[in-house]
């Protein structure tokens, strides 16, 4: 009986030690959990990333997208006049002309759809017009005796001027191929000359007894017997610079590889005058082809 009570307090102090290690150790464990729970989210979240660089630690960075092209402009000035030249014997108000112009163009790209570009190259501005006018004539006869008579003349002149021009402009992109925009054309007068064309228009007539008469020029004076061309003539008090402002319009292709063309719409307006006294001022319509090529 003594061992068996004996037996009986060892095992009730394993017992009450294993209780005790028990109880320590949901002590513990709950207070893990409750560390845990403490940090536990209540709600899903998404994980969000930080950018790895400490600089921008709002992830701000932006790309750059600037770039620079290079390229070239060709087209036709329809060069219109806004006032009067004198050449030979005709006064002319109005006129206008074809004239070619060749550019090499520089684009930078801005932010955004804007777009920086400067044209440099060569432009006509030549203009042509004319009228009709009749003039008394007097015919001499053998005897001496002479006859008035009216004969009706076209007078033809053309004022010819030739710039290095400059065009800086901005141009902003509607959408990824077409474009507007605007800017300054200011050019360098290289040339200038004009010339005065006369032709016979009434070139025969009945003329009282001496029945049908011819009408031409004498050969000394042409070698057209209805066409006089005169020489060629300076043009007094031209402007060395001239200023226009320019308005544009065109649309870009992708060509082979990274070449862009595409045609451009163009018009310019007068700010100052190309000749004075009297006063001439050169507006245009202009047309042209362009091709781009990326540096970088």
């Amino acid at each position: 009986m003594a061992h068996v009570f004996m037996f009986l307090r060892h095992i009730h102090r394993v017992v009450i030690i294993l209780i005790a290690v028990i109880g320590i150790g949901s002590v513990t464990a709950y207070g893990q959990l409750s560390d845990a729970a403490l940090y536990q989210p209540l709600l899903p979240t998404s994980i969000v990333m930080l950018p790895s660089d400490q600089s921008d630690p709002l992830g701000t960075q932006t790309t750059d997208t600037s770039t620079s092209r290079i390229g070239v402009e060709i087209g036709l000035n329809y060069a219109m006049q806004k006032g009067l030249y004198r050449i030979g014997c005709g006064t002319f108000d109005q006129g206008a002309e074809l004239n070619p112009t060749t550019a090499a163009a520089y684009d930078l790209m801005l932010a955004g759809p804007l777009c920086f570009e400067a044209l440099l190259g060569v432009q006509g501005k030549s203009v042509r017009g004319g009228y009709q006018s009749w003039e008394t004539l007097a015919l001499t006869f053998d005897n001496g005796a002479s006859v008035p008579f009216d004969v009706l003349f076209e007078n033809s002149g053309t004022a010819s001027f030739t710039y290095l021009f400059f065009q800086p402009s901005v141009k902003a992109y509607i959408t990824k191929a077409i474009y507007a925009g605007g800017g300054g054309n200011i050019g360098l007068l290289v040339g200038a000359r004009a010339q005065y064309i006369r032709t016979i228009v009434t070139r025969s007539a009945v003329v009282n007894d001496l029945g049908l008469t011819e009408f031409y020029f004498d050969p000394s004076e042409s070698s057209s017997r209805y066409t006089k061309v005169f020489p060629e003539e300076s043009i007094f008090n031209t402007a060395n610079i001239v200023i226009d402002g320019v308005i544009y319009i065109g649309a870009e292709f992708q060509a082979i590889g990274d070449f862009v063309f595409g045609p451009r719409l163009q018009y310019s307006l007068p700010v100052t005058a190309a000749v004075s006294m009297p006063e001439l001022r050169l507006s245009g319509l202009q047309f042209s082809i362009g091709a781009r090529y990326p540096l970088n």
